[in-house]
């Protein structure tokens, strides 16, 4: 049921189907398409798929239907049960549904299943559920894919007949050579009776070598088992002998530890010995102490209570000597007094002397008074002075001061601006010298670089030259000819464009004969060779074509499995040119290499046949023939590197390269050398710029420093000025003051002058009076004198007396710290004399363990000596019986090599006959 699709305008319902219908067919405009676009959207198609770009274009638009919204396409289905009628069938029950689909004209669309809206994949699920192929387009197959069908129906036809023609001239070829085949079936039938009486011949040879290998192997059975009991034997005389060697290796344990043991007593012996010592010495000094500290502390004693008594008899003493002292003074007024009495009965003298004298006494005081006086005056002057005195002197302090602070400040400007302009010319320098050395080390990486190049491109050069000379004519004349540019497409010989390693020289020589073929891009190339050697009669030479050995490509990059992991040779071969493997592939395939013929044998004739070659040379082909080896082997025919087959430099270009490398060693060395001296140059500029930027700094700090402190200092300095000013006395009253001071001074001196006359005139007096009373004065004075010296003795034994009680005090505080001392050291001792007693009662029980232990070793080594002559006697017999057997051994190891010999021969007769017969 299609409603307003496309050209449909109404409900239109199709015809129903016939139940086997398989194509739509109708001339154009028929409605073929409509119907096919009708299936396809109720399946679920886009409009895309369905001739359309948007789904809205399916609504069918004309002018008498031209405001439709939407349409609607309704597929009904049903199982069916054929009958035998063609027409005719039964309708399954209940197996009737419709899925319609409606699209509207904003694109959207609907799903529905018997009138109920559902999602696609229900539909599709139900489609699929009864054989319907959404996933593959089975279901329906349009025009364009039929018609490819008939065309490719049409080519068939086309391609069998042109291969039926092909048949029908090669059943004329095949009819015209039936004579020739039958000639040649008779040969093979002939050759065949040949091949069978041969085989038999063979299977002969090779029945009699296998009776003779099993003979053989037999026999080498028999010896085997016979080598086996011998090695069993020997097995056990080894173990024996492990035995033998292992209690001998004890009982060496146990002299060595005996040995041990033997010292232990005696180290112990001598520590007990020192520590013995160590104690005697020990007590010794504690006695010695004990004694001192003794002796010390009874002289203390005595020494103390003589210090205590004489203390006591001192302050005794002094005060004896005080009441003596008062006692003495009093006598002393008394003779005074006397001797006064005395004076106050002189005469005249007497008389002029008491005038003399108060004539002194009358001028002395003002002496006196006018000296202390001037010392008033005196003091009252410097103190009216003092203060101005001070602030001066802080003035001259402030003032040297600011002088220094400017004398520096010049100084470190002078210094700064010397900097200044010193650092960045050796920056400058540093920069310029840093620049400099990145562009030698840049050109002396490159000069390096390209020095290297250049050697390489020498050696390269040169041995170029050797393998030119060392290849042969055939070689080289086609070398010469692609130098030359008349044959470019020659890659060279095969071997010199592949390297391997040595170890395999000898296996690649063998296995690869075309290794001296030439390798060429092309046949064509190939043929101009072949015309050219040809022409010039220079020689044969056989060519590979890379254009046809491209389909090994695939087997070139493909990994294979090995028997027993042996590397396969074309692995192992080195190329610099990728597209060289095929041409070494195509002349090895995929040989594999062993290390020997054994492993080669077991590869080849494996379950899976493989060409083989061992390193020494043997070859075993596809076919199980054997070749190579013996004593000449094929070698040297491919290097360990890569022969350069670049044109042969020329003997000019080889010099003119080694002149190049001449001057690139030297600007090397030039380059090294000014490198060098670059590093070393920075390496003096950089610490000396460091220095240059620390006294800046420093000059810096300073300037900040003194630029801070010189305003101060003149502030200073200017309130110093103020203050000195302020503190300058008045002038009037400091030259009254300084008048009074000489008006002093000059009174003081004419005082002094008459006191001098007037002391003069008393002393002349007293002379005289002296000579007057000198009997009876005498013996006064002389008592008043010895009264006066008592006082002076008292005075002067009473301060001794203090003196000698003081240090007696310190003298006995002394004594009381020594004897401290002397305490602490002998209790020192004795815990070291008790430390010293444990550690001997230590060492004496280990002493005595150790001495039990060796007694038990001692007990053990003379059983060990008992067992190790026993061990001893069955050592030499099991040696005899060793010798004996060693002996068997080797003249069976002789005969089992004589017969695998002989096996080998046979076995390789066999070989050779089992190859003929294949």
């Amino acid at each position: 049921m299609l409603r307003y699709l496309s050209r449909n305008a109404s409900n239109h319902r199709n015809a129903c189907w016939f139940k086997c219908f398989t194509a739509i067919i109708g001339p154009n405009g028929s409605g073929k398409s409509n119907i096919i676009d009708s299936m396809l959207f109720v399946f679920g198609y886009r409009a895309s798929k369905i001739r359309s770009k948007k789904i809205s274009v399916l609504i069918h638009n004309s002018s008498k239907y031209s405001n439709i919204n939407s349409c609607t396409v309704k597929v009904h289905f049903q199982q069916i049960i054929d009958k035998d009628d063609e027409d005719s069938y039964d309708v399954v029950p209940n197996s009737q549904f419709v899925i319609s689909r409606t699209a509207f004209k904003d694109s959207s669309s609907y799903y529905t299943i018997d009138n109920k809206r559902v999602q696609f994949k229900e539909v599709a699920k139900l489609l699929r559920f009864h054989g319907i192929d959404l996933d593959h387009n089975r279901f329906l197959i349009l025009q364009e894919p039929l018609q490819k069908i008939i065309q490719l129906g049409n080519d068939l036809n086309q391609e069998r007949s042109e291969k039926l023609n092909r048949v029908k001239m090669v059943e004329k070829e095949k009819d015209s050579l039936e004579e020739p085949k039958n000639e040649a079936l008779k040969y093979l039938k002939l050759k065949n009776e040949y091949t069978q009486m041969l085989n038999i011949d063979y299977q002969l040879g090779i029945h009699e070598t296998e009776q003779k290998i099993l003979e053989k192997e037999t026999g080498r059975k028999s010896l085997d088992d016979s080598m086996a009991e011998m090695k069993a034997e020997l097995r056990r005389i080894a173990q024996e002998k492990n035995e033998i060697q292992k209690a001998d290796n004890e009982l060496k344990k146990y002299v060595v530890s005996l040995l041990e043991l033997e010292k232990v007593p005696e180290k112990n012996e001598s520590e007990i010995q020192e520590l013995s010592r160590n104690e005697e010495k020990l007590s010794n000094q504690r006695e010695v102490e004990e004694a001192a500290l003794k002796r010390t502390m009874d002289g203390l004693k005595a020494e103390t209570q003589e210090l205590q008594d004489q203390k006591t008899s001192l302050q005794t003493r002094l005060i004896e000597l005080n009441v003596t002292k008062n006692a003495t003074k009093s006598q002393a007024r008394g003779h005074a007094a006397s001797f006064g009495a005395t004076r106050a009965k002189m005469p005249v003298h007497q008389y002029q002397f008491g005038v003399c004298c108060s004539l002194a006494t009358r001028l002395g005081p003002p002496s006196s008074q006018t000296d202390h006086w001037l010392d008033i005056i005196s003091s009252e002057l410097d103190i009216y002075i003092q203060n101005e005195q001070k602030e001066k002197t802080k003035l001259e302090q402030i003032q040297n001061n600011l002088d220094n602070t400017i004398h520096r400040l010049a100084e470190c400007r002078e210094g700064q601006l010397d900097l200044q302009s010193r650092i960045p010319a050796v920056k400058e320098e540093i920069q310029a010298a840093r620049a400099r050395l990145v562009l030698v080390k840049k050109e002396e990486a490159e000069v390096g670089a390209e020095l290297q190049n250049v050697c390489r491109q020498v050696e390269e050069a040169r041995s170029s030259m050797r393998a030119t000379k060392s290849q042969g004519a055939v070689v080289d004349f086609l070398m010469a000819e692609k130098t030359s540019g008349r044959l470019p497409g020659i890659f060279g010989r095969l071997g010199d464009l592949g390297a391997i390693d040595q170890r395999y020289d000898v296996a690649v020589s063998t296995a690869c004969g075309a290794l001296d073929n030439i390798v060429v891009d092309t046949v064509t190339t190939a043929e101009h060779c072949i015309e050219c050697l040809r022409r010039n009669d220079v020689g044969r030479a056989t060519f590979i074509a890379l254009e046809k050995q491209e389909r090994w490509r695939q087997n070139c990059n493909k990994k294979i499995k090995t028997p027993e992991n042996v590397p396969r040779l074309f692995d192992l071969i080195q190329v610099q040119n990728e597209q060289l493997k095929t041409a070494f592939y195509f002349a090895l395939r995929d040989t594999l290499v062993a290390q020997d013929l054994e492993q080669a044998t077991r590869i080849a004739y494996g379950a899976e046949r493989h060409r083989v070659v061992t390193l020494g040379g043997e070859l075993i082909e596809l076919s199980g023939t054997m070749s190579g080896g013996g004593n000449r082997v094929l070698k040297g025919k491919m290097g360990q590197r890569v022969v350069s087959q670049s044109p042969a430099a020329s003997v000019k270009e080889v010099e003119r390269m080694e002149h190049r490398v001449e001057m690139l060693q030297q600007r090397h060395q030039e380059l090294q050398q000014e490198h060098t001296a670059l590093e070393e140059q920075l390496s003096a500029l950089a610490p000396q710029l460091q220095h240059m930027n620390t006294d800046l700094y420093k000059f810096n700090i300073d300037l900040q420093t003194h630029e801070a402190h010189e305003p101060v200092l003149k502030e200073q300095l200017k309130k110093q000025k103020e203050k000195l000013l302020a503190a300058a006395p008045d002038p009037v009253q400091l030259n009254n003051k300084t008048a009074n001071v000489n008006k002093a001074r000059k009174s003081y001196e004419c005082a002094a002058a008459a006191a001098e006359e007037v002391d003069k005139e008393v002393q002349k007096l007293h002379k005289q009076i002296m000579e007057i009373t000198e009997g009876r004065m005498k013996a006064a004075q002389k008592k008043l004198d010895v009264v006066n010296k008592k006082i002076d003795k008292t005075r002067q034994d009473a301060t001794r007396l203090k003196v000698a009680i003081k240090t007696a005090d310190r003298n006995a505080k002394k004594s009381r710290d020594k004897i401290a001392n002397m305490e602490e050291e002998i209790h020192t001792a004795e815990t070291n004399i008790i430390s010293l007693r444990k550690q001997t009662e230590q060492i004496e029980q280990e002493t005595k363990k150790i001495l039990d232990l060796f007694n038990i070793a001692c007990d053990k080594i003379k059983e060990h000596n008992a067992k190790q002559m026993d061990l001893k006697s069955k050592l030499d017999k099991l040696d005899q019986e060793e010798g004996k057997i060693k002996l068997e051994k080797l003249e069976f190891d002789q005969k089992l090599e004589a017969l695998d010999t002989h096996i080998k021969g046979i076995k390789s007769k066999q070989t050779n006959l089992k190859k003929s017969v294949s």
